[in-house]
Order: structure tokens, then sequence, then C-alpha cells
């Protein structure tokens, strides 16, 4: 195929070879810069003493141009952003009122009540560890739920047989989950190890303290109950404790809706 660039059309990176009729000046000499004395009428335009401002100029045009698109557009991402932050979508403010739990809730009373009247020995160092239990349980709490107000109190049976602690916070919260849900009878059981039980409003942590094998009933009385909590718009109740089978169930479950209506109430 014959080249049909002429010496004025010929692009920079395409210099004609030596010899070539359509050279403009001697060879060897740089195409960007013609000899000194050459006429200007054989000089391309590409060559002349403006050409590099001439291939600039458009160049620096899009430049700027791209530059203020992209400044105004920043502009109303962030306009829009500051929008979108001050038009509200926040959470309401904690309710950091304090939460003081009775004494007693139905049969249970406060720990250090309870075990003084047992046995006062060793009863100063009982209640310094659990106070400083309950200003941790506390500090956690109101970090996680934002400020609320957050009340802790452990209670207990009269013969200590049963312990259960009670932390009130002043928010709402989600439902009880235990993380991977497997279906016990992909593995050969009868009952998960442990499951969330519902009764009436409360949600439970019940944990199956024997195996309970495929085609087998788990039996109550060989299971553990170790959280139950209650939660609405306003208040979460969680009651912890070591309800070991049906009868000590029932008193954590007991526990938890005493305490939930007397927060509910205050």
């Amino acid at each position: 195929m014959t080249d049909s660039w002429n010496a004025e059309q010929r692009p920079p990176d395409r210099p004609a070879a030596a010899g070539d009729p359509r050279q403009p000046w001697p060879p060897g000499q740089s195409w960007q810069r013609p000899p000194p004395g050459w006429p200007a009428h054989q000089q391309p335009e590409w060559a002349g003493p403006h050409a590099g401002g001439a291939r600039r100029g458009p160049l620096l045009l899009g430049l700027g141009l791209g530059l203020i698109l992209a400044v105004v557009i920043g502009a109303g991402l962030v306009l829009s952003r500051a929008m979108s932050f001050g038009s509200g979508n926040h959470p309401a403010a904690a309710d950091t009122r304090a939460v003081t739990l009775p004494e007693g809730l139905g049969a249970l009373k406060d720990i250090d009540k309870a075990s003084d009247a047992v046995s006062t020995k060793g009863s100063q160092e009982r209640r310094a560890r659990n106070a400083h239990t309950y200003i941790r349980t506390q500090q956690q709490y109101t970090g996680a739920f934002g400020g609320a107000g957050v009340g802790i109190r452990t209670y207990a049976d009269r013969g200590l047989e049963f312990l259960g602690t009670v932390v009130a916070v002043r928010a709402p919260s989600a439902g009880l989950t235990i993380g991977p849900d497997a279906d016990p009878a992909d593995l050969g059981l009868g009952a998960p190890q442990r499951e969330i039980k519902h009764f009436g409003d409360l949600e439970c942590l019940v944990v199956n303290v024997q195996t309970v094998m495929k085609g087998q009933q788990a039996d109550p009385e060989q299971q553990t109950t170790t959280l139950c909590r209650r939660s609405n718009s306003t208040v979460t109740v969680e009651a912890f404790g070591n309800g070991r089978g049906a009868a000590q169930q029932k008193l954590i479950i007991a526990l938890t809706e005493a305490a939930f209506a007397a927060v509910n109430g205050g």
C-alpha cells in the first residue's frame, strides 16, 4: 500500500526516511525543529513555532473541563450526603434514667441478704465482690446500649440453691440467637444441644446436659436454663442463672417476669 501522507500531514511519530522526496529539510535534522534559515513556507503546520501550543490547547481545555466536572459532581455528592445526615435516620437518644431493681422478687431475695441469713462469715468480702461485679457489668451494658440506664442485682432462694442475676436496660433489643442452627436430624440427634425456647413473651436459652440421640426425647430434668429474656420497645430484662431441671427453670422464668414488671412500673 502506498503511503498517502505528505510532509505537511506526516504525524510526529512517522518522520520521512532519508532520501524521501517528501522530506521537507535535510536528513538528520530534527523534524520538530527545522534548520536555521529554512523557508517558512516549507515548514509543516505541526512543525511551526506555535505547533506545541496548538496541540496543547485542546488538551488543556479538556483537562480543565474534566476538573470542573469532577468538582461539581463531588460537591453534589458531599451536599447530598450532608443533607442525608441532617435529615434524620439517627437512633433515638438513649434513656439514661437509672434502673433500680427491688431487694426481693417473688420468693427470691437479694443475694447479700439471703447469704447473711445463712451465714455472716465473709460477708464483707462477698459484698465487695458482688459490688465490683455490678460495676463492671453495668459498664459493659451501658456501653453496648448507647448509654442507656442499667440496673443489676443477684437474687437467691432461701437455701442458696438457686442463684439468678437480673440485668435490666432501658432500651429494646433483638431476639435471642445462638449462632449456627444445625438440624439435629442431620447429626443423628433427637434434640439440639442448645436451643431457644419460648415461654409466653419470654425467650430462654436451654441446654441439654446429656446428648439426646435420635428417636429419644429430651429429659426436662437433664436440661439447664441459663438465660431468659423479655423485651419491649423501651426495656430489656435478662435473667442469668443455673436453672437445672424443671423446678429451677420455673424460678428463672418467674424471676424474669417479676423483674420486667418491676422495671416497667418504675
